[in-house]
């Protein structure tokens, strides 16, 4: 039985989305995150200020948003029944683009880093909590469940941050094969340590 068709309002929606984030993308790679205005990216996309915030809150919240597939090859790493090809993929893509992904790594946008990853984390974590065993993600030792997966996500995420960034940096040698295999290790063990 074929699919019915998503409804017209449906795919201009979508086509709306992927212009604001397609403008966006094209100004990070252009000019510092901080002298992007919402202004800017409406201009670039071409669309109207109300229909900014049909879909995005904020210029944050439009940058976690475009932030969302490359963050997604790194929560990958928390399988490790998970290739690293994405992951490997991934870090390609920033290394060609290291000036700007430096600038995202290290200025005001890291926390928003943080936040996209430990978001797209969470879940993976507590997944793999569950199937192990542990109630929500960790043992509480006193302390509430979703506390302390907001900590376990956020040493994660910023392990995983802290890897790319020095790796982007030439801080660390390696291929981006061989760095995504290390990020992967880090988060198994950091994944084990949370999980316990």
């Amino acid at each position: 039985m074929p699919r019915p068709s998503p409804a017209p309002r449906d795919l201009r929606a979508q086509r709306t989305r992927a212009a604001l984030l397609s403008a966006f993308n094209e100004l990070v790679l252009a000019r510092p995150y901080e002298s992007i205005r919402v202004a800017d990216v409406i201009a670039s996309a071409r669309v109207g200020r109300s229909t900014f915030y049909e879909h995005f809150r904020d210029k944050d919240h439009l940058l976690r948003a475009s932030l969302a597939a490359p963050i997604s090859a790194l929560a990958t790493l928390l399988d490790a029944r998970q290739d690293v090809a994405h992951a490997e993929a991934m870090l390609l893509h920033f290394a060609e683009n290291r000036r700007r992904a430096l600038a995202l790594l290290r200025g005001t946008p890291h926390r928003h880093l943080v936040r996209a990853l430990r978001e797209q984390l969470e879940p993976r974590l507590a997944a793999h909590a569950l199937r192990n065993g542990t109630r929500d993600g960790a043992r509480s030792g006193g302390a509430s469940q979703p506390r302390l997966m907001t900590l376990a996500t956020t040493q994660l995420a910023g392990a995983l941050l802290a890897v790319l960034e020095a790796w982007l940096g030439e801080e660390l040698e390696g291929s981006a094969k061989e760095i995504a295999r290390a990020m992967q290790s880090a988060a198994l063990s950091l994944r084990g340590h949370a999980t316990r």
